[in-house]
C-alpha cells in the first residue's frame, strides 16, 4: 500500500520469540502476551511509513492507543462476526476462539470480542463497515483514497 513497508505486530512478535500466539497464551498467558505486544507496538510506532496490522486485541490498553493516536492514521474495518467466523474457520493462531468447535460457536465468541472491543476500534480515523467480504485490493484503494484526500 502506497509502497509502505507493511507490517504485521502479531507476526512480528512471533518472529522475535519463536512462540507462536497459541503456544504463548498456553504457556505464558494473555497478560504476557499483551505486554509482549505493547513492547512490539512501542517499536512500530516509533517508524516511519509504515502500515501495521495489529491484533484486535492491541486497542484493549489505553497506553497502546495512545501511542497508536499519536503515531500515525488509525483504521478500523468492520466485518460481521459470520463472515469474520468463516474467514477464520481453519486458523489456528486465534486462541480467543479456541472454543468454538463450529461456526455457530465461533460466531458467537467474535460477537462478543466485538462487543468488547468496539468503543476502542470507533475511536480510529477511518471506520470501514462491510456486511460481507472484500477483496483487499478493494479495501486498501479505499483507505489510499482516504489518506490522499487528508494531504
Amino acid at each position: 500500500m502506497m509502497n509502505r513497508i507493511f507490517i504485521d505486530t502479531d507476526e512480528a512478535l512471533v518472529n522475535l520469540t519463536g512462540l507462536d500466539i497459541p503456544q504463548w497464551f498456553k504457556t505464558r498467558g494473555e497478560n504476557d502476551f499483551r505486554r509482549a505486544e505493547k513492547t512490539v507496538l512501542y517499536h512500530v510506532c516509533g517508524l516511519r511509513g509504515v502500515v501495521a496490522a495489529l491484533g484486535g486485541g492491541a486497542v484493549l490498553d489505553e497506553e497502546n492507543r495512545k501511542m497508536l493516536a499519536q503515531s500515525g492514521v488509525r483504521v478500523s474495518l468492520f466485518f460481521p462476526a459470520p463472515v469474520l467466523a468463516r474467514r477464520l474457520e481453519h486458523a489456528e493462531c486465534r486462541p480467543l476462539l479456541a472454543d468454538g468447535n463450529n461456526e455457530a460457536e465461533r460466531i458467537r465468541l467474535l460477537d462478543e470480542l466485538i462487543s468488547r472491543r468496539r468503543p476502542f476500534y470507533e475511536e480510529a480515523d477511518l471506520t470501514l463497515r462491510f456486511g460481507y467480504d472484500v477483496d483487499p485490493d478493494c479495501v486498501s484503494e479505499m483507505i489510499v483514497s482516504y489518506l490522499s484526500g487528508r494531504s
